[in-house]
């Protein structure tokens, strides 16, 4: 058997490799912290548009948006979609499809995606929606309320479209907003 042993003029010695491990690890920190910075940075202003559910007494939600970053959105909307096959029928076994005042999908499924800008082309009103200014919009939908899913998009000061789920005031994923036909450069002819 035969023991290898390790010089330290060719292999160098434990505080060599410690202090070189340090370093290493030390950069790396520091890359991810600024890769944390960097998108903290990317999504302040998306954070600052709120985008809600406001209840109608005799019909659907209000769909509002406010903007309370100091800069101004461009290009914004509503998107609804239908939910899932699986959360329509959880819904009807907790009992949302006794309702008789709306109507329920038959088969507990249906397709919708529903883009709803708020732009006016012809006289070039709500280009913009600045800060501290909200707007809304009223759907009609042919079911009710509850099988729906409804989203807020907009276009941030740096060019970057972002969708917020008014359900649960968050960002949505990039997944999600190409599913909803809005890519990177903005509302896509799907």
């Amino acid at each position: 058997m035969r023991l290898i042993m390790f010089d330290p003029v060719y292999w160098g010695t434990i505080s060599d490799w410690t202090g070189a491990l340090l370093t290493g690890l030390s950069v790396f920190g520091a890359a991810v912290v600024y890769a944390f910075d960097r998108r903290r940075e990317r999504r302040s202003q998306a954070s600052s548009v709120l985008v809600w559910l406001h209840p109608h007494e005799h019909g659907p939600p209000v769909l509002k948006m406010l903007n309370l970053s100091d800069k101004p959105v461009f290009d914004h909307g509503f998107v609804m979609t239908s939910r899932s096959k699986q959360q329509i029928r959880k819904l009807a076994s907790e009992g949302w499809k006794q309702n008789r005042m709306f109507e329920w999908p038959p088969g507990d499924k249906f397709k919708l995606r529903d883009r709803r800008t708020l732009l006016n082309f012809h006289d070039g009103s709500e280009l913009h929606l600045g800060k501290d200014q909200q707007c809304e919009f009223q759907p009609t939908l042919e079911y009710n309320s509850v099988v729906y899913d409804y989203y807020g998009y907009f276009r941030d000061a740096s060019g970057k479209y972002w969708t917020v789920d008014a359900r649960t005031q968050r960002l949505t994923s990039g997944w999600k907003r190409w599913r909803m036909g809005i890519g990177p450069a903005g509302l896509d002819a799907t």
